[in-house]
C-alpha cells in the first residue's frame, strides 16, 4: 500500500485541488482530512479541516503521512 493509498484509507482526499480549501495558498494539488461541505470554504488551516496544498503532490503526501501516521498507524 502506498502512502497515498494509506491516507485515503484514513478518509483523506489526495489529488486535485478544491479551490475552496486553504484559499490563502497557491497550488494545484491537496491532501485534506475528511470534512463536510458546511466546513467550506476555508481561508487557511485555522478555520477548517486539516489540509495542505501545493504543486508537488508527492511532497504533500509525505507531509500529510508524516503528520498523521502516529494517529492512524501504518500498514507500510
Amino acid at each position: 500500500m502506498t502512502k497515498a493509498d494509506e491516507l485515503r484509507s484514513w478518509g483523506f482526499t489526495v489529488g486535485a485541488r478544491d479551490p475552496r480549501l486553504n484559499r490563502a495558498y497557491a497550488g494545484q494539488f491537496m491532501v485534506v482530512e475528511w470534512h463536510t461541505e458546511d466546513e467550506l470554504p476555508t481561508w487557511d488551516g485555522r478555520d477548517g479541516p486539516w489540509c495542505v496544498v501545493g504543486d508537488n503532490l508527492d511532497a504533500l503526501i509525505e507531509i500529510a503521512h508524516d503528520c498523521w501516521v502516529d494517529t492512524y498507524g501504518s500498514k507500510q
